[in-house]
Order: C-alpha cells, then sequence, then structure tokens
C-alpha cells in the first residue's frame, strides 16, 4: 500500500486536514493513518510547538505566568510515525499511464513523498480480550 511517512500522528492529521478539501460535519480527514513501527524524538519545545501548548499564558489579572501544561511537559518524547495512506488517489499519470510524480488532487503543484508502506514497518496492536 502507498503512503506518506508522518513524525507523529498529529503530523499527519495536520497535514491531512490542510490540504484536503472536505467539508460539513462528516469528518474532517480524507486519508487512513496508520501507526508504523518506525519512531521519532521531540525535544520539550518540538512537542509543545506540535500542539501548540505555549509557554506563558495570561492570568485573570493580566499577567504572564508560566503554563503549567508546558512546564509539566518531560523533556523529550518518543512517540510512532504514522502512514497517511493514500492509495492511488495522489497519482500523477503521464500519457502512457506510468506514475511520474505525486501530487494534491486540488493543486498538481504540490507535490508529495509517497512510498511502499511495506507490511513490516505496520505496528501491530493487540487488543485485550475482556
Amino acid at each position: 500500500m502507498k503512503g506518506i511517512i508522518f513524525d507523529s500522528e498529529e503530523h499527519a492529521k495536520q497535514a491531512d486536514w490542510q490540504h484536503n478539501k472536505l467539508t460539513g460535519s462528516f469528518t474532517k480527514y480524507f486519508f487512513r493513518r496508520v501507526p508504523l513501527t518506525l519512531q521519532s524524538t521531540f525535544t520539550k519545545d518540538e512537542y509543545a510547538a506540535l500542539f501548540k501548548i505555549p509557554q506563558t499564558i495570561y492570568s485573570t489579572d493580566d499577567q504572564e505566568i508560566p503554563n503549567p501544561r508546558y512546564t509539566e511537559l518531560d523533556d523529550s518524547y518518543t512517540v510512532h510515525k504514522y502512514a497517511g495512506i493514500v492509495g492511488d488517489i495522489l497519482d500523477v499519470l503521464d500519457e502512457e499511464g506510468n506514475v511520474i510524480k505525486y501530487a494534491s488532487p486540488y493543486d498538481r503543484n504540490l507535490e508529495f513523498d509517497v512510498v511502499e508502506i511495506e507490511d513490516d514497518m505496520l505496528l501491530t496492536v493487540i487488543a485485550e480480550q475482556y
């Protein structure tokens, strides 16, 4: 299966949300996301930026104070990478039917790095049985 590899599930969500044209209340994500065995490590600042957690906030009396959500973060985070499964929707074909690049169906100038997602790259999650 073909997909785009992202450093985290949040990166995959943000890219999908930014580049699709879905409207309405059905969903805001176009591509299915799958966890991979590959991992990424983020510093505290990178992790906070990813989830839009500011270092400081303003108190009720308009004083800038440290944000407890930021100060409680660990120094680093290791998370699984995710793939957005794109299938053939990003394929751009030449006259002979060969894939020449992978680009947004909405803007063919917006290209993506699509790779083959092998079975051994997929994170197997075993659900507990109750």
